[in-house]
């Protein structure tokens, strides 16, 4: 059984799921947001528009996520940097977003609806 606590250099396994024709299924490790910096995000994005959005997002999944196995079109590696995260498919930073943030898909559209 998992601990309540955030410990230093933990990390979480990630899954964006695959949308056929698309993008494949992309799996990655993540460390989890202490609920701080949680609360700085979603205080820095409400009712912000979209450019301050992606930035805040790209932000953060910069400073959380640790490795993908994400790879270009001729089967290279690539880097998860901010230019790189900016050209994915908002699809992919959304699951990617939710999986930092500890949401799981059921609560983030529980609170989509309120």
């Amino acid at each position: 059984m998992g601990s309540i606590f955030i410990d230093d250099a933990f990390t979480l396994p990630g899954k964006v799921t695959p949308l056929q024709g698309v993008h494949p299924e992309i799996n990655f490790t993540y460390r989890p947001t202490l609920p701080q910096r949680a609360y700085e995000f979603s205080a820095s994005v409400t009712g912000r528009g979209p450019t301050e959005r992606m930035n805040e997002t790209v932000r953060l999944l910069v400073e959380q996520v640790t490795g993908w196995d994400a790879k270009d079109g001729a089967g290279n590696a690539i880097a998860i940097d901010a230019r790189i995260l900016r050209r994915v498919f908002a699809r992919v930073l959304d699951q990617m977003l939710d999986a930092v943030l500890g949401y799981s898909p059921a609560a983030r559209d529980d609170d989509e609806k309120k």
